[in-house]
């Protein structure tokens, strides 16, 4: 089963929580079969992650990465 409600992950807020929102985005995006699209330049994975990632985002961080496209940005 793959929700963001099923991980529970707060979202993040700002520098305040990004270590311990990193670590658990880095361990969904395992779980989920999409580390590949943030360690390699040439994944046809990085739309599907950087979705992902967005959704575990507030309002603040979230516009502040709209114009990412690829998760080798973000």
């Amino acid at each position: 089963m793959s929700s963001k409600s099923f991980y529970n992950i707060p979202k993040l807020k700002g520098s305040e929580n990004y270590i311990p929102w990193a670590m658990r985005i880095e361990s969904f995006l395992i779980k989920e079969k999409l580390n590949i699209a943030i360690s390699s330049e040439n994944s046809n994975k990085s739309e599907e992650a950087l979705a992902n990632i967005r959704l575990f985002l507030e309002d603040g961080p979230l516009m502040q990465i709209k114009h990412i496209i690829n998760t080798k940005l973000a």
